[in-house]
């Protein structure tokens, strides 16, 4: 080989492009989202380590590096889902409710959340299925929904629920996540007949009156 062949391989093997490495934190958030679509298209129980791996991209012990079983994978979602949740309630509701009209202003953001979260109804709906089969899911499905409790409790209670108990507000917080999921199903499944933003501006507009009148 030749001084001058030499130099051209020497900068050719400069010039190659670099197979990145995924760092950890990425890879894990890549397996998550694969098996967010995963879960959406197949279902819980049809989904596979396999599905998610060939979405994902990675070995299936990458997989297991991270998880120790699809529904370790499922509870971390969960987890995901719920600090998402709690950031996105905190920033939303609380410039909502430092504004002069918080309830026009809290059912604008509760609209902005429905738009996001249509995505997560099937999957939602799909764990309930799960619960008598597999108690984990059961705990995980209610730490998530204690977590929006409280964090809406957290939130409402200076300004909506003054005077209130913990239980009271716990209670008022609960119906206010029922009433936000039970919407979002029943437009699902009758978006003509039952418009997630007709009902919800309804329910909004009548919880205002209630807690008007409770502070008078």
């Amino acid at each position: 080989m030749t001084a001058r062949e030499s130099a051209v391989d020497v900068a050719t093997r400069k010039a190659a492009p670099k197979k990145r490495s995924i760092p950890p934190s990425d890879k894990k958030a890549l397996i998550r989202n694969a098996a967010f679509l995963s879960f959406s298209r197949h279902g819980y129980h049809q989904a596979t380590v396999d599905n998610i791996c060939s979405a994902a991209r990675v070995s299936k012990g990458s997989f297991y590096w991270y998880y120790e079983s699809k529904q370790a994978l499922f509870l971390d979602i969960l987890e995901v889902w719920a600090h998402e949740v709690d950031a996105l309630l905190t920033k939303q509701f609380e410039a909502a409710l430092s504004s002069a009209t918080p309830f026009e202003d809290m059912t604008a953001a509760l609209e902005r959340e429905a738009k996001r979260n249509r995505r997560i109804i099937p999957i939602w709906l799909d764990s309930l299925s799960q619960l008598s089969r597999e108690p984990e899911i059961k705990e995980g499905l209610a730490r998530f929904h204690r977590s929006i409790r409280t964090t809406l409790t957290r939130l409402l209670k200076p300004a909506l629920f003054r005077g209130k108990s913990e239980a009271d507000c716990d209670a008022l917080s609960g119906c206010m996540v029922a009433c936000f999921m039970g919407l979002l199903c029943q437009d699902q499944v009758d978006p003509t007949g039952a418009s997630f933003t007709k009902q919800i501006r309804f329910f909004m507009t009548t919880l205002q009156q209630l807690v008007e009148q409770s502070q008078r």
